[in-house]
């Protein structure tokens, strides 16, 4: 055996790539959510980090022994800036985070809910890992990137910080299973005439 067959990757094996990522913002409400992709985002980062208490005993013989309590989270991205050319308004998504970060958003109202998750490369990239996808809720930071004279492209950079833990949910762009179809009757039904349909 060499190290090349040691380390050989299983048949099947797809090689992620950076851009494999979508977000969501919720533009409607808990109870009738209206999820709307984030459109021309970079730098996607999600990162949780752990709440910790002191748990060191005598037993630890002076090493430390932090006890993980909770976790938070947070989300980094960056998106270009597009707005319409008739209204001038930027795209529902920026306006909905945009909204967050006004004087007047205090309290709910500076807070938003996100969803993201893996979406592989269209061509070649498999299917999308159906749990690695959450949801939470955040507060809203931007800043704005690009500021030169050279007129670069005009990008948001984006700061989300996770409002309690978020949630594990089934990745949305998973694709759902085969329906399993074992019988129809009557079997040989003429063309137009009524068929009925079991399965699972």
């Amino acid at each position: 055996m060499t190290r090349a067959t040691d380390n050989a990757l299983p048949v099947g094996t797809v090689l992620g790539k950076s851009f494999e990522y979508g977000l969501d913002v919720n533009t409607g409400t808990a109870a009738a959510p209206v999820w709307v992709t984030v459109k021309k985002m970079t730098n996607f980062q999600l990162t949780p980090t752990p709440t910790t208490t002191d748990a060191q005993t005598y037993d630890d013989e002076g090493a430390p022994n932090a006890a993980v309590t909770g976790w938070g989270w947070a989300l980094a991205f960056a998106t270009q800036v597009n707005r319409s050319g008739t209204t001038g308004l930027y795209l529902p998504e920026i306006e909905a985070l945009f909204a967050r970060t006004k004087p007047g958003a205090k309290g709910a109202a500076a807070q938003i809910e996100v969803r993201w998750y893996h979406q592989p490369d269209s061509v070649g990239g498999g299917v999308p890992n159906p749990t690695d996808a959450g949801q939470g809720i955040a507060t809203v930071s931007p800043g704005r990137a690009n500021t030169g004279p050279d007129g670069s492209t005009e990008t948001q950079n984006w700061s989300l910080t996770g409002v309690g833990a978020y949630t594990e949910i089934a990745n949305p762009k998973s694709v759902a299973g085969v329906p399993t179809i074992p019988a129809g009757t009557p079997i040989g039904a003429a063309a137009a005439a009524r068929v009925t349909i079991a399965g699972t």
